[in-house]
Protein backbone atom coordinates (compact mmCIF):
# COMPACT_ATOMS: atom_id res chain seq x y z
CA UNK A 1 0.00 0.00 0.00
CA UNK A 2 3.05 2.45 0.55
CA UNK A 3 3.98 2.03 -3.33
CA UNK A 4 0.57 3.28 -4.30
CA UNK A 5 1.47 6.67 -2.68
CA UNK A 6 4.60 6.95 -4.18
CA UNK A 7 4.06 8.52 -7.42
CA UNK A 8 7.54 8.65 -7.40
CA UNK A 9 8.37 5.17 -7.87
CA UNK A 10 7.66 2.63 -10.14
CA UNK A 11 7.84 -0.96 -9.22
CA UNK A 12 10.14 -2.92 -11.71
CA UNK A 13 9.83 -6.37 -10.55
CA UNK A 14 9.95 -8.80 -7.88
CA UNK A 15 12.23 -11.32 -6.71
CA UNK A 16 13.18 -13.69 -4.18
CA UNK A 17 15.98 -16.30 -3.96
CA UNK A 18 16.12 -20.11 -3.25
CA UNK A 19 18.01 -21.21 -0.81
CA UNK A 20 18.53 -25.10 -1.70
CA UNK A 21 18.45 -25.07 -5.29
CA UNK A 22 21.99 -26.68 -5.19
CA UNK A 23 20.66 -29.18 -3.23
CA UNK A 24 18.78 -32.02 -5.55
CA UNK A 25 17.71 -33.74 -1.81
CA UNK A 26 15.65 -30.46 -1.49
CA UNK A 27 14.31 -30.32 -4.61
CA UNK A 28 10.34 -30.54 -2.89
CA UNK A 29 11.50 -27.86 -0.57
CA UNK A 30 12.78 -25.65 -3.51
CA UNK A 31 9.16 -26.49 -5.29
CA UNK A 32 7.19 -25.26 -2.39
CA UNK A 33 9.46 -22.45 -2.22
CA UNK A 34 8.89 -21.61 -5.99
CA UNK A 35 5.34 -22.26 -5.61
CA UNK A 36 4.67 -19.64 -2.80
CA UNK A 37 6.60 -17.14 -4.91
CA UNK A 38 4.28 -17.38 -7.77
CA UNK A 39 1.59 -17.16 -5.04
CA UNK A 40 2.60 -14.10 -3.65
CA UNK A 41 3.05 -12.02 -6.79
CA UNK A 42 -0.38 -13.42 -8.21
CA UNK A 43 -1.98 -11.33 -5.30
CA UNK A 44 -0.04 -8.97 -5.93
CA UNK A 45 -1.17 -8.21 -9.10
CA UNK A 46 -4.47 -8.72 -7.94
CA UNK A 47 -3.97 -5.72 -5.80
CA UNK A 48 -3.33 -3.99 -8.73
CA UNK A 49 0.70 -3.78 -8.80
CA UNK A 50 2.10 -4.22 -11.71
CA UNK A 51 6.00 -5.30 -12.69
CA UNK A 52 7.48 -6.74 -16.09
CA UNK A 53 10.54 -8.96 -14.18
CA UNK A 54 9.84 -11.70 -12.28
CA UNK A 55 12.59 -13.88 -10.99
CA UNK A 56 13.99 -16.58 -8.41
CA UNK A 57 16.58 -18.67 -10.26
CA UNK A 58 20.42 -18.20 -9.72
CA UNK A 59 22.63 -20.50 -11.37
CA UNK A 60 21.63 -23.59 -9.49
CA UNK A 61 17.80 -22.47 -9.85
CA UNK A 62 18.28 -22.91 -13.75
CA UNK A 63 18.56 -26.03 -13.90
CA UNK A 64 14.99 -26.54 -11.87
CA UNK A 65 12.93 -23.78 -13.05
CA UNK A 66 11.98 -23.78 -16.77
CA UNK A 67 8.24 -21.71 -16.23
CA UNK A 68 8.00 -19.00 -18.94
CA UNK A 69 6.37 -17.36 -16.04
CA UNK A 70 9.89 -16.35 -15.30
CA UNK A 71 11.65 -14.40 -17.34
CA UNK A 72 15.32 -13.31 -15.67
CA UNK A 73 18.33 -15.68 -13.93
CA UNK A 74 20.72 -13.76 -12.10
CA UNK A 75 23.28 -16.29 -13.40
CA UNK A 76 26.45 -15.75 -11.06
CA UNK A 77 28.62 -18.99 -10.81
CA UNK A 78 27.86 -19.74 -13.89
CA UNK A 79 29.42 -16.93 -15.82
CA UNK A 80 32.59 -18.59 -14.75
CA UNK A 81 31.67 -21.82 -16.46
CA UNK A 82 31.81 -23.32 -12.94
CA UNK A 83 28.44 -25.55 -11.45
CA UNK A 84 27.47 -25.05 -7.83
CA UNK A 85 26.61 -28.47 -7.82
CA UNK A 86 28.11 -31.55 -6.25
CA UNK A 87 30.29 -33.49 -8.54
CA UNK A 88 28.76 -36.64 -7.84
CA UNK A 89 25.60 -35.40 -8.40
CA UNK A 90 23.04 -35.88 -11.64
CA UNK A 91 23.37 -32.24 -12.35
CA UNK A 92 26.74 -31.09 -11.50
CA UNK A 93 27.71 -34.27 -14.12
CA UNK A 94 25.32 -32.65 -16.94
CA UNK A 95 26.71 -29.39 -16.20
CA UNK A 96 30.51 -30.62 -16.39
CA UNK A 97 29.69 -31.62 -19.49
CA UNK A 98 28.62 -28.25 -20.78
CA UNK A 99 30.09 -25.84 -19.14
CA UNK A 100 33.78 -24.87 -19.36
CA UNK A 101 35.74 -22.45 -16.96
CA UNK A 102 36.53 -19.47 -18.08
CA UNK A 103 39.07 -18.73 -15.28
CA UNK A 104 42.35 -19.77 -14.39
CA UNK A 105 45.01 -18.54 -11.95
CA UNK A 106 48.46 -18.40 -13.88
CA UNK A 107 51.85 -17.75 -11.78
CA UNK A 108 55.54 -17.98 -13.09
CA UNK A 109 58.48 -19.63 -11.47
CA UNK A 110 60.30 -17.18 -9.06
CA UNK A 111 63.34 -19.64 -8.20
CA UNK A 112 64.56 -23.23 -8.64
CA UNK A 113 66.20 -24.94 -5.36
CA UNK A 114 67.60 -28.60 -5.23
CA UNK A 115 66.41 -30.29 -1.70
CA UNK A 116 68.58 -33.17 0.13
CA UNK A 117 67.25 -35.79 2.12
CA UNK A 118 66.64 -34.13 5.33
CA UNK A 119 65.54 -30.56 4.24
CA UNK A 120 62.40 -29.15 5.62
CA UNK A 121 60.36 -26.54 3.42
CA UNK A 122 58.55 -23.23 5.06
CA UNK A 123 57.18 -22.51 8.31
CA UNK A 124 56.94 -25.30 11.01
CA UNK A 125 58.94 -27.54 8.78
CA UNK A 126 55.64 -29.14 7.33
CA UNK A 127 57.74 -30.69 4.66
CA UNK A 128 60.78 -32.88 4.68
CA UNK A 129 62.45 -34.28 1.74
CA UNK A 130 62.51 -38.12 1.84
CA UNK A 131 65.33 -37.97 -0.70
CA UNK A 132 67.24 -35.65 -3.40
CA UNK A 133 64.03 -33.51 -5.25
CA UNK A 134 64.39 -30.56 -7.06
CA UNK A 135 60.99 -27.75 -5.78
CA UNK A 136 60.42 -24.52 -7.24
CA UNK A 137 59.21 -20.91 -5.28
CA UNK A 138 56.45 -19.47 -6.71
CA UNK A 139 55.69 -15.33 -5.73
CA UNK A 140 51.94 -16.18 -4.28
CA UNK A 141 50.54 -17.33 -1.24
CA UNK A 142 47.48 -16.51 0.45
CA UNK A 143 47.66 -13.16 0.38
CA UNK A 144 46.94 -13.41 -3.25
CA UNK A 145 44.18 -16.25 -2.26
CA UNK A 146 45.98 -19.48 -2.34
CA UNK A 147 44.45 -20.88 0.86
CA UNK A 148 46.39 -22.17 3.48
CA UNK A 149 44.46 -24.75 3.96
CA UNK A 150 46.20 -26.05 0.40
CA UNK A 151 49.55 -26.16 2.54
CA UNK A 152 50.94 -29.93 1.39
CA UNK A 153 47.80 -30.47 -0.34
CA UNK A 154 46.97 -28.46 -3.73
CA UNK A 155 48.46 -28.70 -6.71
CA UNK A 156 49.63 -26.43 -9.98
CA UNK A 157 50.04 -27.95 -13.44
CA UNK A 158 52.71 -27.32 -15.86
CA UNK A 159 51.94 -26.55 -19.43
CA UNK A 160 52.92 -30.25 -20.10
CA UNK A 161 49.70 -31.23 -17.83
CA UNK A 162 52.52 -32.47 -15.53
CA UNK A 163 51.07 -32.18 -11.62
CA UNK A 164 53.69 -30.23 -8.85
CA UNK A 165 52.00 -30.69 -5.61
CA UNK A 166 52.09 -27.97 -3.15
CA UNK A 167 54.49 -28.58 0.24
CA UNK A 168 54.99 -27.14 3.11
CA UNK A 169 53.02 -24.20 4.18
CA UNK A 170 51.57 -21.74 1.48
CA UNK A 171 53.00 -18.56 3.00
CA UNK A 172 51.86 -14.77 2.76
CA UNK A 173 53.35 -14.49 -0.41
CA UNK A 174 55.58 -17.21 -1.45
CA UNK A 175 54.00 -20.94 -1.88
CA UNK A 176 56.74 -23.99 -2.72
CA UNK A 177 56.35 -26.84 -5.13
CA UNK A 178 57.71 -29.94 -6.35
CA UNK A 179 58.58 -30.76 -9.65
CA UNK A 180 58.54 -33.83 -11.13
CA UNK A 181 61.87 -35.48 -12.13
CA UNK A 182 63.73 -35.18 -14.96
CA UNK A 183 61.92 -31.15 -15.65
CA UNK A 184 64.15 -28.62 -16.62
CA UNK A 185 61.95 -26.12 -15.46
CA UNK A 186 63.24 -22.63 -15.21
CA UNK A 187 62.42 -19.44 -13.40
CA UNK A 188 59.92 -17.74 -15.63
CA UNK A 189 58.46 -20.85 -16.88
CA UNK A 190 54.28 -20.64 -16.51
CA UNK A 191 52.21 -22.64 -14.24
CA UNK A 192 48.76 -22.80 -13.76
CA UNK A 193 46.79 -23.53 -10.05
CA UNK A 194 44.67 -26.40 -9.77
CA UNK A 195 40.68 -26.29 -11.28
CA UNK A 196 38.69 -24.17 -9.14
CA UNK A 197 36.47 -27.34 -8.80
CA UNK A 198 39.13 -29.30 -7.83
CA UNK A 199 40.15 -26.89 -4.99
CA UNK A 200 36.61 -26.72 -3.89
CA UNK A 201 36.68 -30.43 -3.72
CA UNK A 202 40.01 -30.76 -1.54
CA UNK A 203 38.92 -27.61 0.59
CA UNK A 204 35.34 -29.29 1.43
CA UNK A 205 34.04 -26.02 0.66
CA UNK A 206 31.75 -24.56 -2.53
CA UNK A 207 33.63 -22.58 -5.46
CA UNK A 208 32.60 -18.83 -4.38
CA UNK A 209 34.66 -19.25 -1.48
CA UNK A 210 37.89 -19.50 -4.05
CA UNK A 211 37.15 -17.26 -6.59
CA UNK A 212 35.73 -14.32 -3.93
CA UNK A 213 39.28 -14.54 -1.99
CA UNK A 214 41.47 -13.86 -5.40
CA UNK A 215 43.08 -10.64 -4.42
CA UNK A 216 42.71 -7.33 -6.51
CA UNK A 217 46.05 -7.30 -7.02
CA UNK A 218 46.23 -10.08 -9.16
CA UNK A 219 46.37 -8.88 -13.14
CA UNK A 220 43.32 -9.46 -14.80
CA UNK A 221 43.89 -10.16 -18.17
CA UNK A 222 40.42 -10.71 -20.54
CA UNK A 223 40.53 -13.03 -23.67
Amino acid sequence: STLKHCPHLRLEGVFSHLASADDPRQVTATRRQIALFKQMTTLLEAKGYHFSLRHLAATAGSEIIHDPYFNLIRLGLGFYGLSPFGPHTKEGRRERQTLKPALTLTTHVAAVKNLAKGDAVGYGAAYVAKQQEAIAILPLGYNEGISRELSNLGYFILPSKEICPIIGRVSMNMTAIKLPRRTNLKPGASLTLAPIQAQAQLLHTIPYTILTSLHPSIRRTFI
